[in-house]
């Protein structure tokens, strides 16, 4: 009963007729979908459903869960089936916007929360099965499709990004932030991280004589253009590239340890949405056995360019 009044509350009693009762359908829905399946606590203010913090880290542990049994590597190769469609050859990028929608007719479209997605995966690799579980990988992009929806923090409508009035700037921002956070992994084509490496970074290394000392070898670059293009959830050894490139296989083991992490340390501090991750500081992952897994060089291979930055400067 309580429910349901909470319910009547949101549809009724603080519309004031300037909201199309449809997205408080929609948010209604999301609720009651969470409250069954998740048991989460909410409460309303000022017509607007807000959950509590330890209600987004309940939520959060139960995608964290999910990823665990579908596993990091099977949901990742997943989302990049939704994503195949998405790639843009002349870009070298996936077009993932906002979807904004101008001319007024209903636009139905439900963002996936793939940058949310990506770091619960990356955190959980080793939590990998050997076959993927489709109708569980689907539930968890559902179920991160209405996490978004019962945030409020997603208006298809164009509009609301041009109707915005001065005391409610401060929520806009923080609304696109989380948004974004959730919804757009940054990314960079290839060839623009290639570009980065042997024009910039390359000579600065030759003129200061900083850096590991396979720095100046031509060896790091060749490797790093093969690496980038490898497809989306490659797994990598020094074997495979020495076999495709001749290069020494103990100057190929140093240049992969140098650039990964230990898959034990990757976002340790990510114990809801927005927290701290650190998968943008390096490129690779490394599994153990001689195995490195590199998701995307889209949205991971500007962290090449990361780590001999961070390099450098030390």
């Amino acid at each position: 009963m309580f429910d349901l009044a909470i319910d009547l509350f949101i549809c009724t009693g603080e519309i004031n007729n300037l909201f199309d009762s449809e997205e408080y359908d929609v948010i209604c829905g999301v609720a009651k979908y969470f409250k069954l399946k998740y048991n989460i606590d909410y409460y309303v203010s000022d017509g607007r459903l807000v959950l509590y913090e330890h209600t987004q880290k309940a939520i959060h542990s139960r995608f964290e869960s999910l990823v665990k049994k579908v596993g990091g590597k099977n949901m990742l190769s997943a989302l990049f089936q939704y994503l195949e469609g998405l790639y843009n050859h002349k870009f070298g990028r996936y077009v993932i916007h906002r979807n904004k929608d101008i001319s007024g007719r209903k636009f139905d479209y439900k963002p996936i929360p793939y940058r949310y997605l990506f770091q619960l995966c990356l955190r959980h690799l080793s939590a990998s099965n050997t076959t993927l579980d489709p109708r569980l990988a689907n539930k968890l992009i559902r179920d991160g499709q209405k996490y978004v929806k019962l945030l409020q923090i997603y208006n298809d409508n164009a509009y609301s990004d041009i109707m915005v009035e001065a005391c409610s700037m401060p929520v806009y921002l923080w609304e696109n932030m989380y948004s974004e956070t959730l919804c757009i992994p940054p990314q960079y084509a290839p060839k623009f991280v290639e570009l980065i490496i042997n024009e910039l970074y390359i000579p600065k290394v030759k003129t200061t004589r900083a850096g590991s000392w396979f720095y100046t070898s031509k060896d790091l670059p060749k490797l790093i253009c093969l690496i980038l293009s490898y497809p989306p959830c490659s797994s990598i050894t020094a074997e495979t590239l020495h076999k495709e490139t001749n290069v020494k296989q103990q100057t190929i083991k140093e240049i992969l340890a140098h650039f990964s992490q230990k898959h034990d340390e990757v976002n340790p501090e990510y114990d809801e949405a927005i927290a701290r991750t650190n998968t943008h500081l390096f490129p690779l992952i490394d599994l153990g056995n001689g195995e490195y897994y590199m998701f995307s060089s889209q949205f991971c291979g500007y962290a090449f360019c990361e780590k001999m930055h961070a390099e450098l400067k030390r």
